[in-house]
């Protein structure tokens, strides 16, 4: 197969991390994966597609309605390969008449700049953000906001939209 052969149930929480939500999406990725498999084609098992459903957990957008209200998550290979940044380049957005996902830039960006979005709602403070980008995506951001001073940081969150969650 296309995954480690010693690849636990341990390694899948790892993904998903550890908290209960994230046990209950995993046992609810299981439960689909067992419903996928006739359909998969051979040389798969339901804890393959099990964490193949993980890691697009990890890797999906939301789709937004007018009123911005999620109504449904899609695979955007493209979108997906736009790294995370607490000060992005660009937002990435669906646009549901197109069909189609869409980068708007929010400043101009240099010849060979990396191109990149929030994960999260970069209005919360710096421990907050740790936080929810290491359940969900299971990394430590290093931007520059996230490198800054506390004190630089409050700043900065109040002027973005007052520390919501």
């Amino acid at each position: 197969g296309f995954l480690p052969d010693d690849l636990t149930r341990k390694d899948v929480w790892s993904m998903v991390s550890n908290s209960m939500a994230d046990a209950a999406r995993y046992d609810r990725n299981v439960e689909l994966a067992g419903i996928l498999l006739p359909y998969a084609g051979t040389g798969w098992s339901d804890h393959e597609l099990a964490v193949l459903l993980c890691k697009m957990d990890c890797n999906n957008f939301a789709m937004w309605d007018d009123l911005l209200f999620s109504y449904a998550a899609g695979v955007f290979p493209i979108g997906a390969l736009a790294n995370h940044s607490c000060v992005p380049t660009c937002c990435i957005m669906y646009d549901p008449v197109t069909k189609m996902q869409q980068f708007h830039c929010l400043r101009d960006v240099e010849v060979g700049e990396e191109i990149t979005h929030a994960y999260i709602d970069i209005a919360c403070e710096a421990m907050d953000r740790q936080t929810k980008l290491k359940q969900q995506y299971h990394f430590k951001c290093t931007c520059e906001h996230c490198s800054c001073p506390p004190t630089i940081d409050a700043q900065y969150t109040s002027m973005v939209g007052g520390g919501h969650q």
